[in-house]
Order: C-alpha cells, then structure tokens, then sequence
C-alpha cells in the first residue's frame, strides 16, 4: 500500500477541488476517489461495491505529511467489510497506525457515514 500512495499512483483518481479541514480526526486533507465510489455516492447508495475506495492525503500546513485509506473488501455493509490503512509519513511504511479490516477506532468513526464513507464525491 504505501509504496502505491508514494508513488501518486491515486492521483489520476476524482478528487476535491483543494485541500480543506477534515469532518473527523484526519487534519487537513485531499480525498480522491476511486470510480465506483464516486458512481455509489453520486447514487446515493446505502450499501458501496466491493471494491470501493477512497484515499485521504494528509497535510500539516501544504505538506503533504501521509495518508489515510479506505477499501470495501467485502460486499457487506459491515466494518469487517472495509480494510483501513493510515500512516503519518510520505518518506518510510515501516509504522502505519492502521493496517487491516474493520480496525476498531477507524470503523467507529466511519460508522457514522454511508456505509463506511464519510466524504461527499466533488
């Protein structure tokens, strides 16, 4: 996964518009979404495909200082459905801070968005 996000193999992804205060724990970031994600939010859907994801870019002032991660593993609409991947660094992957599926303090602050999802597609 992080040699992926430090590559920017995301960036040709949907994004915002800009970088903005996040709605949760995450700073200030960019998100950038996956396609099918950006079909089911712009569906309003209740329930995302497997496959779904979304990529926060995390910022301290302009730098981009690591990033945090959902995908929809399963075709449920359960936390164990959604792998979560965070990490406070742009330069090493050794220590990511969350790394795996339905990880407690990630789904219990994703729990409160549409099936795990928090963000709005642009």
């Amino acid at each position: 996964m992080f040699s992926f996000l430090q590559s920017g193999g995301y960036q040709d992804m949907l994004a915002e518009p800009s970088v903005h205060p996040s709605a949760g724990p995450h700073g200030d970031v960019r998100v950038y979404f996956e396609d099918s994600l950006a079909v089911s939010l712009d569906a309003q859907a209740a329930v995302h495909p497997r496959g779904a994801a979304a990529i926060k870019e995390l910022y301290n002032g302009s730098t981009l200082s690591g990033w945090a991660v959902v995908v929809k593993t399963g075709s449920g609409s359960d936390a164990s459905d959604w792998y979560f991947y965070e990490i406070f660094s742009t330069t090493d992957g050794s220590s990511p801070v969350a790394d795996g599926n339905g990880l407690p303090g990630c789904a219990s602050c994703h729990s409160t968005g549409v099936d795990f999802i928090r963000s709005a597609a642009p």
